[in-house]
């Protein structure tokens, strides 16, 4: 009987569990009547069911499909990670649901997304059967095989037909062999012969060594000065250290998610750091929850006192009844106290106040809004905090909030000088703490403080921005502020009291518009801002870190692009610049954010060289050596502004081309030493998967997300020479040319591995068991039987994004959709393969990459928008144990 297998559950109760599936309809959903109840409040109450199809003889049903109840389920129903309206299951398949509102149908959701996961397996109750078929076949030293029919696509046991017998010659070597979830029949090489390091771990390791990214697009106050040299911000879920002068990285690495808020502590000493929910980290109760830890800035330790919240014990994490995301953190003038704003479950925000050495909660309050953008002490008042948010500002006060919590806030009055309701964006204070300056989301700087027993808007700064105003600083009297506008603004001012001695008055201006792509450039700004020794720190929403001296800054326009006060700190792909500061996406129309996908490495006489490609529509050269973009001869940065996001990339073996794989289903071409496109190919409407150059230079493959493979002949101007659309059935994963260019293998999501001829394309007249000791130029393939260890984990293929080989070394390298990277030793043919699991990336990764000199791993992370530098740590010591795989080239 098959049964269901769950794999991941929101409610403790159901972990673990397994039920088994009748002929009869079984229900999920909430209510009480349902045959499986679920307790995730995003679940409808009947919101989808499991039926039984094609039965048997005995009754007992032999497919299975799953519905989507009436369409009514909301969040969604997904197999294999694609939302369906219903779907024909197979063993192994995977059904999840979670918040997928926004997905649409056919198209994927992010595993983090997940709430429960249900794995259906059926092939225990054949195996059996399938077993004593083959013990009786090869009893008779001859294979049967069936007149008029085939094998069952996923098992391999014969369903239908008459048995007719064929004799066949034995190879000596062993026999082929299938495995979850790849359908073909797999072979070893002829020379192999089992040896006990097959299933030992490789004594290499990987160590990150940096990271191109930084997430500033939808955050706020996320760049910060440690001292003059170091500075601090955070990319996917790690928190970055960088030193300046030395161009080298560290890294707090206890995140699990992405981290989105900062706050330094008084003393530099310690850094708050928050993120967004997480499926790992959960309440009490079972549902993911956001975080908060506090840690060291020298040692990279958290603060590990017992902690107890919610009915939850654990050290040193802070805001686990926060259920949504951090929106915001700052520790108090003394350092004793933290102030976080979060979201609950419904994002809605609330106010949490730690002791955060001890762990002890202060005191907490709903924060009377749904979005905070911002929270700030006041420098002289000890006891007092501004909070900004999208219901205007609000003022709060530690001793009122212990005795009487309800008294504890006060909204400051603003509706004079804006006439209607408008978000506050950023908050600083003047330097007698008098006054809190604000800046909103219309342009407008307001000036608030006490009149009489209220807080009103004293003074403002009319249109001190065209569009919203991001950020403001104070420092050395005077105001800095940015905007939408793509203007860092200074502004001269004095305050006495309670009014502006004279109006404000720009004195200094520089645009940061020319630090952007043209997708970018209507939106370029500056999202946060830091200050120390007469040193500007900022971070913009497309991934620039700029500093910019105060004194050099002049009053210029934005034709001034690059002005000399403004230095180019960092300079990374990008996520998607938003109009506005929401990441809670809160009344905004949903939108797939940007991935960094593509990445692919260089031929070994430019082994130091790296190509990446993303949906921020640039390609990108790195240099692996100085961890910074390449320089071109003619001293740009190699940087090409594309017009369409890229989804995949490839290098030519002579080094000397780039095509690019895009969206649409166009491919283009670029020339390496110039970074200028040398062909735009509209192919079709048919989203591009993988893009490949033989080995030789002269063809181009592209594949599909349609299941089609097409081959172009380079010499011939990308003249379309072949195309198959049937030897696949679902989308094209991966696929290598031989080294003498006569084959190709692919592999694609139903988990069929094909070979097929070079250039025809059509099916090789020789089998996978004659191609077994066939050499090929590269080792992407997902299937093959050098890589059956690295299925051995319960994984499908929905998690298994990208795979990687560096024969020499002896070592294979995987992407997983958790956000994972697994180190095999290479080949991993043993179903006990012991690997290495190295985390970092918040999203799951989309490429990996071996540099081809073996030096450096590279990954991208997708939805973090961060490529990561990995150093393999100790190449040699696999050298000499076992002869390198005969035929297998590293370029």
């Amino acid at each position: 009987m098959a049964k269901l297998e769950v794999h991941m559950s929101a409610d403790p109760q159901l972990r673990d569990k397994t039920f088994h599936l009748s002929q009869n309809d079984m229900v999920f959903g909430r209510d009480p009547s349902c045959d499986v109840k679920l307790f995730w409040d995003g679940a409808s109450r009947k919101h989808f069911s499991i039926r039984g199809l094609r039965c048997d003889g005995t009754g007992i049903p032999t497919e299975w499909r799953v519905v989507d109840e009436a369409n009514s389920s909301n969040n969604g129903v997904f197999v294999n990670s694609i939302r369906v309206r219903e779907a024909i299951l197979k063993d192994g398949d995977l059904v999840g649901l979670g918040k997928g509102r926004d997905v649409a149908f056919g198209s994927k959701i992010s595993s983090r997304n997940l709430e429960y996961l249900f794995c259906l397996r059926t092939k225990a109750d054949r195996a059996p059967h399938q077993n004593r078929l083959q013990t009786d076949l090869a009893s008779k030293g001859a294979h049967r095989q069936l007149r008029g029919a085939a094998r069952h696509p996923l098992h391999g046991h014969i369903v239908a037909g008459e048995l007719k017998e064929r004799k066949e010659i034995r190879n000596e070597g062993p026999a082929g062999q299938t495995y979850h979830p790849c359908k073909a029949r797999v072979y070893p090489q002829s020379w192999w012969r089992a040896s006990a390091s097959d299933s030992a771990p490789t004594p290499c390791e990987l160590q990150l060594q940096y990271v191109y990214g930084i997430r500033s697009f939808d955050t706020r106050d996320i760049v910060h000065y440690l001292d003059s040299n170091h500075i601090v911000y955070p990319a996917a879920s790690l928190v970055v250290i960088y030193d300046i002068a030395h161009h080298t990285q560290q890294f707090f690495d206890e995140h699990d998610d992405d981290v989105i808020s900062i706050a330094i502590h008084p003393s530099k000493k310690y850094i708050a750091s928050g993120q967004v929910a997480s499926l790992r980290r959960r309440t009490s109760e079972g549902r993911p929850c956001a975080s908060v830890l506090v840690w060291n800035a020298s040692t990279l330790k958290r603060n590990n006192r017992p902690v107890e919240e919610g009915g939850w014990k654990s050290r040193g994490v802070l805001a686990r009844d926060l259920q949504h995301r951090i929106h915001s953190l700052d520790f108090d003038r003394s350092g004793r106290n933290l102030v976080v704003f979060g979201g609950k479950s419904d994002a809605s925000a609330m106010i949490v106040v730690y002791e955060w050495e001890t762990g002890r909660t202060l005191w907490q309050l709903t924060a009377a809004t749904n979005l905070v953008t911002s929270v700030k002490h006041n420098p002289v008042i000890p006891t007092q905090f501004v909070q900004c948010g999208d219901r205007g500002v609000r003022y709060w006060d530690y001793a009122t909030a212990a005795s009487n919590p309800e008294a504890a806030s006060k909204s400051a009055s603003y509706l004079k000088l804006t006439r209607k309701p408008c978000q506050g964006n950023c908050v600083a204070f003047t330097d007698d703490g008098q006054a809190a300056i604000v800046g909103m989301q219309n342009g407008m700087i307001i000036f608030f403080g006490n009149k009489g027993t209220e807080i009103v808007g004293l003074e403002h700064i009319k249109d001190a921005h065209d569009g919203a105003v991001l950020c403001l600083l104070v420092c050395d009297g005077l105001l800095v502020s940015s905007g939408q506008d793509a203007y860092i603004k200074v502004w001269e001012f004095q305050w006495a009291g309670d009014h502006l001695v004279k109006p404000a008055r720009l004195i200094r201006q520089v645009s940061v518009r020319g630090y952007s792509t043209k997708v970018h450039e209507s939106v370029a700004s500056v999202t946060s801002m830091d200050y120390m020794e007469g040193k500007l720190l900022c971070a913009t929403n497309t991934h620039y870190v700029l500093q910019i001296s105060l004194d050099q800054m002049e009053l210029t326009d934005h034709r001034a692009a690059f002005h000399r006060s403004v230095l180019t700190v960092l300079n990374f792909h990008s996520g998607e610049a938003r109009n506005s500061y929401n990441p809670g996406g809160v009344g905004e129309p949903a939108r797939q954010p940007w991935a960094l996908s593509g990445v692919c490495a260089f031929p070994l006489e430019q082994s130091e060289f790296i190509c990446t490609c993303g949906d921020d529509c640039t390609l990108r050269i790195w240099n692996t050596n100085i961890r910074n973009l390449h320089r071109l001869e003619n001293g740009r940065i190699a940087v090409a502004d594309m017009g369409i996001p890229g989804v995949c990339c490839d290098v030519s073996s002579d080094g000397r081309l780039v095509a690019v794989g895009h969206r649409g289903g166009q491919f283009t071409v670029w020339d390496s030493s110039t970074m200028l496109c040398v062909l735009e190919h509209a192919r079709s409407n048919r989203y591009i998967t993988i893009i490949k150059f033989s080995p030789d230079c002269r063809y181009l493959l592209v594949g599909s997300r349609e299941a089609s493979l097409v081959m172009y002949d380079v010499r011939y101007n990308y003249k379309k020479v072949s195309e198959n659309s049937s030897a696949h059935t679902s989308v094209i994963l991966s696929a290598d040319f031989s080294t003498d260019v006569k084959y190709l293998r692919s592999a694609d999501a139903d988990g069929n591995l094909i070979y097929l001829s070079v250039p025809e394309l059509k099916s090789s007249r020789l089998s996978a068991f004659d191609l077994r000791d066939q050499a090929w130029f590269t080792h992407d393939c997902h299937f093959g039987w050098d890589k059956q260890g690295i299925w051995n984990f319960g994984q499908s293929l929905p998690d298994m994004n990208a795979v990687t080989v560096y024969p020499p070394k002896m070592l294979l390298a995987t992407a997983e959709a958790q956000g994972t990277i697994r180190l095999f030793r290479y080949p991993a043919i043993s179903k006990s393969a012991v690997h290495r699991a190295y985390s970092g990336h918040s999203s799951g990764i989309q490429g990996v990459q071996f540099t081809k000199d073996g030096r450096y791993l590279l990954s991208t992370g997708g939805y973090d928008v961060c490529l990561f530098q990995w150093k393999v740590v100790d190449p040699d010591a696999v050298l000499g144990q076992r002869e390198p795989v005969l035929g297998m080239r590293a370029d």
